[in-house]
């Protein structure tokens, strides 16, 4: 039995690392400020191999419907909570701000703002990182503001990092 040890822990290490280590080598594609940003923004993220990062610009962005991350290994990121805002205080559709599935799903430096739902939920996804963001209804605590600002649910191995929420339902 002792013989096979080491190579079942070099098994569960390159697990690991797979998982929470390093994301597949990709490409990133930068989102700037302009027309039909939503839309740019969710086509990029639709059509994303895994690897790949999504940066965003700087600016406050107002969109009006839920952003979707169905692919693995993405990377979505601002330029800072203070620099990048999505703000979904017009929304008419989607039940969150941004809604992922995929394994291995990054979103880090950017804020979000009054969402109908949820701002950020990630759901049976293996490795979830959530780090340095800014999540907020701006008309203070009310019962029709979204119920969690992070609502990472029924995933495993989930960083949450350097993240301040306020004002939920």
């Amino acid at each position: 039995m002792k013989r096979f040890m080491p190579f079942f822990f070099v098994l569960l290490m390159v697990s690991f690392v797979q998982v929470v280590g390093t994301t597949p080598p990709g490409r990133s594609i930068f989102i700037e400020k302009g027309e039909r940003f939503q839309e740019r923004l969710q086509e990029a993220l639709i059509l994303a191999e895994p690897g790949t990062t999504v940066l965003l610009d700087e600016g406050h962005f107002e969109l009006n419907d839920e952003i979707q991350i169905l692919s693995d290994f993405i990377t979505l990121k601002g330029q800072g909570a203070e620099k990048t805002v999505l703000s979904f205080k017009n929304q008419v559709a989607g039940s969150q701000g941004i809604f992922a599935t995929g394994d291995m799903t990054i979103i880090e430096d950017l804020a979000v703002q009054d969402t109908d739902g949820d701002a950020i939920k990630v759901t049976g996804a293996d490795g979830v990182i959530l780090r340095r963001l800014r999540i907020r209804w701006s008309g203070g605590p009310k019962t029709h503001n979204g119920s969690y600002g992070l609502y990472p649910v029924s995933n495993t191995n989930v960083l949450i990092e350097d993240c301040v929420v306020s004002d939920a339902s």
